[in-house]
């Protein structure tokens, strides 16, 4: 018996942070086509992330491939274009899937399918294939697809959560420090957050510094100077939102993580620089404070916003 039902490959590889920020269109898509066979490709790190979204069906590691023709070929030949797909919607929207992948796959699919790319803030950019053999380009036509976003909560990551017994009883205010070591613009000063971390504990509220082996100069320095906790890889991406909602508060600079506790319901304070200042997530509980230069933005400023939140 074949199956009848419909058939959707999602792409969305990465950054942490936008893969985070775009869960609504994947919630969105899913919702529009609930009974719908659905395949998700990404990258590896992602791939525990995506296990927890029990409506995909079959999940496909892209290796990233740059000069191996190998690789190109098992991707776009085996992985997508040997396979009929009733839409693909590209959530990278980056040049390797926007341009490499699908002009790839519309030369070497025999198959008619509709290619969705994510455009920001607008309706999916559309291309209507129409294809009848391999190895040809077919007739195409373009439409847009709007999808009826919603918000977006992360609680359903849950994670194995086999540190928490090492925090704090109460409730505790969140730092998240770290970044992308190829955007520096993006870190507010390491002193600064000691000068917040002090202004917590003179009100007795506990401060838990969080990041890996790679922000391991921030965490150390922030609790070589106060009386924060370390919780330097102790967490996996999976344990933040329960993490989260342990918090009175969520501080960080613009980062996955950060965005990911954020999307779940928990109060949070963003730190932008002007570069990054169009990552900012409109939600009702996060406050985005925003500078050109990150560094600009006072202890102080980021103090009085939290005092301000209602965290009953």
């Amino acid at each position: 018996m074949t199956d009848q039902r419909q058939h959707i490959l999602i792409i969305k590889l990465g950054a942490l942070g936008d893969f985070v920020m775009q869960m609504d269109h994947v919630q969105a898509i899913h919702a529009a086509w609930p009974d719908a066979h659905i395949t998700f490709m990404t990258s590896k790190a992602f791939v525990p992330f995506v296990k927890c979204l029990d409506w995909v069906d079959e999940i496909i590691v892209d290796t990233h491939p740059r000069l191996n023709l190998k690789q190109w070929y098992v991707i776009c030949k085996r992985c997508i274009a040997d396979k009929k797909w009733d839409f693909i919607f590209d959530l990278q929207n980056s040049r390797r899937t926007r341009e490499r992948y699908f002009s790839l796959v519309r030369f070497f699919t025999p198959f008619s399918f509709k290619w969705c790319s994510y455009n920001k803030n607008k309706p999916l950019r559309v291309r209507s294939v129409e294809k009848h053999q391999r190895f040809s380009l077919g007739k195409m036509t373009t439409s847009e697809m709007p999808l009826d976003l919603k918000p977006v909560d992360l609680s359903f990551c849950k994670g194995k959560q086999e540190n928490f017994h090492l925090l704090p009883k109460e409730k505790f205010v969140l730092f998240i420090p770290g970044c992308s070591a190829k955007h520096p613009y993006k870190k507010w000063p390491v002193q600064s957050y000691v000068a917040l971390a002090k202004m917590l504990e003179e009100k007795n509220i506990p401060v838990v510094v969080l990041g890996t082996s790679m922000e391991a100069m921030e965490i150390d320095s922030i609790c070589a100077q106060t009386h924060a906790l370390s919780f330097k890889d102790k967490a996996s991406l999976l344990d933040i939102p329960a993490l989260a909602d342990k918090t009175l508060c969520v501080i960080g600079n613009d980062t996955g993580p950060v965005h990911m506790a954020c999307l779940c319901h928990t109060h949070g304070i963003v730190l932008f620089g002007g570069q990054t200042a169009k990552s900012a997530q409109k939600l009702p509980n996060v406050v985005n404070i925003i500078r050109d230069n990150i560094a600009d933005i006072t202890p102080e400023e980021v103090y009085e916003v939290f005092n301000k939140m209602d965290k009953g």
